[in-house]
């Protein structure tokens, strides 16, 4: 499980979503968008 963080084709704004990897089935699934005020996003 992984958050990954990134600007949109379409878009201005960074935006976060949940990542799950199943190792068994190589299966990989996007969750939906996590809003800056659930986590909040900054550049180190």
């Amino acid at each position: 499980m992984a958050l990954v963080s990134g600007k949109p084709k379409a878009g201005d704004a960074t935006v976060t979503q949940i990542c799950v990897y199943n190792k068994q089935t190589k299966a990989v699934e996007l969750g939906g968008e996590i809003g800056a005020q659930v986590i909040p996003v900054s550049k180190p």
